[in-house]
């Protein structure tokens, strides 16, 4: 299904449920830069916390691809290849999020459920281990696109200026955010309200173009 098949209000609503499992997600995730004691200690503790946050975050990340789409979809009849570039690339990039962050989440949970100290082991290796860190460095592409898109809107004045300028204010800060605590949802909480303007906008009726100059009257 292409983009312009797609419904406008099934983008929004996609839009609108990634930045809702993004904030919880991150709120309830416990940060992976901790120490590996502390890691599996916490993680130990409030098991379904962390199991709960790893769907939240895995989801968004899924989400985000379509959500990518939305906000290309605002600017692609007027500016077609910018927004394709930029919704493929933020959608690569969301790609590689999700199947880093649930294949890490759901592997640490299973393995503190059962084995904390083999957990403890895993996690050392894994913060060593540059393999298991091959889908997250997809997720730079994710914040590339999303400036891309947000140049496709300013350029197309698509929707209100604040709407792209805060995209791009929200995807350096998702970019540099933690994984985890309240940091983390801090720093994904711009992003998250950036997907529910643009959703609005798409529930509204899809692409809303401002600003236009009126044409000037031919001299008689």
């Amino acid at each position: 299904m292409t983009t312009s098949e797609t419904s406008p209000r099934l983008l929004a609503g996609s839009m609108t449920a990634a930045a809702v499992c993004l904030v919880l997600g991150h709120l309830w995730n416990t940060p992976s830069t901790l120490p590996a004691a502390d890691y599996v200690n916490e993680v130990t503790q409030a098991h379904g916390r962390f199991a709960a946050a790893t769907l939240l975050t895995s989801i968004a990340a899924v989400l985000l691809a379509p959500a990518a789409y939305g906000i290309g979809r605002l600017a692609g009849e007027r500016s077609p290849r910018l927004a394709a570039v930029g919704s493929t690339l933020a959608a690569v990039g969301a790609a590689g999020l999700a199947v880093g962050a649930s294949t890490i989440g759901f592997t640490m949970g299973m393995l503190t459920a059962h084995d904390p100290a083999l957990a403890r082991k895993v996690y050392d290796m894994a913060s060593d281990d540059a393999f298991i860190g091959v889908p997250f460095y997809l997720a730079p592409l994710f914040t590339v696109g999303m400036l891309v898109l947000a140049a496709a809107l300013i350029h197309t004045r698509a929707t209100p200026l604040w709407q792209p300028v805060l995209l791009v204010v929200a995807a350096v800060a998702a970019f540099g955010a933690p994984a985890g605590g309240v940091a983390g949802a801090a720093g994904h909480a711009p992003l998250a309200v950036a997907l529910v303007a643009f959703a609005a906008t798409l529930w509204r009726g899809g692409r809303v173009v401002v600003g236009q100059p009126a044409a000037s009257p031919a001299a008689g």
